[in-house]
């Protein structure tokens, strides 16, 4: 499994909010509006839930400030077949975390003939942590424009608009971490792009295009 470790000495750089802060949910929701909205983290899921809002995809690992989350998801409330389990060790981004990203989110804006939008659940497994998935989930959701969410401990909900500008500097962030591999595969191609079929194929060189695109 490829992964990026986030350098111990920039840890400190992802405690700042990389939104806009607000104090409440109350304050966001009139803000989802006509987006397709992503949640990282379970009681900013939760918490979305319970003011009636459904998130396109959500990121959860079971706990919050790496204790057990009092506030239990819903599952009924996602698509049965579109709960998907990954491996994300803390301070990491895994491939196996980045592929379930690109393949929910891709899903996420397919509706059928309806005009309904399937719901989608990634659960983060065996101790690990979602809170460093804002940034795949930020490189994959800008087009079209949308929104996303998690939680700021103790002071509230960090709203990001993942427009161009926010995909460029979340890109940035990345020269803070190493990849932990010894093969690196050059990609021939966007795996942004793929078909379905294609998704998991993609999964081997996504974390060398984000490291290409640095």
């Amino acid at each position: 499994m490829k992964m990026l470790r986030l350098r111990n000495e920039y840890r400190g750089v992802f405690k700042e909010p990389f939104g806009t802060l607000y104090p409440t949910m109350d304050e966001v929701i009139p803000l989802l509006a006509g987006h397709g909205v992503y949640t990282v983290g379970d009681v900013v899921t939760c918490t979305l839930l319970e003011h009636g809002v459904q998130p396109n995809v959500a990121i959860i690992d079971g706990s919050t400030r790496r204790e057990k989350c009092s506030q239990n998801i819903d599952f009924a409330k996602f698509d049965a077949s579109g709960l998907s389990f990954v491996t994300n060790p803390p301070g990491c981004i895994t491939d196996e975390l980045i592929a379930a990203v690109i393949s929910r989110i891709y899903q996420s804006r397919k509706g059928d003939a309806f005009g309904n939008r399937s719901k989608f659940l990634i659960q983060v497994r065996d101790g690990g942590e979602e809170d460093l998935a804002v940034l795949p989930v930020i490189l994959y959701a800008a087009y079209p424009p949308a929104i996303v969410l998690y939680g700021q401990p103790n002071e509230g909900v960090v709203v990001i608009d993942a427009a161009m500008s926010t995909t460029m500097k979340a890109m940035g962030m990345l020269r803070y971490f190493d990849l932990v591999d010894d093969s690196i595969v050059t990609p021939t191609r966007d795996v942004t792009d793929t078909a379905d079929d294609d998704v998991e194929r993609g999964r081997h060189n996504t974390i060398d295009w984000i490291l290409e695109e640095r």
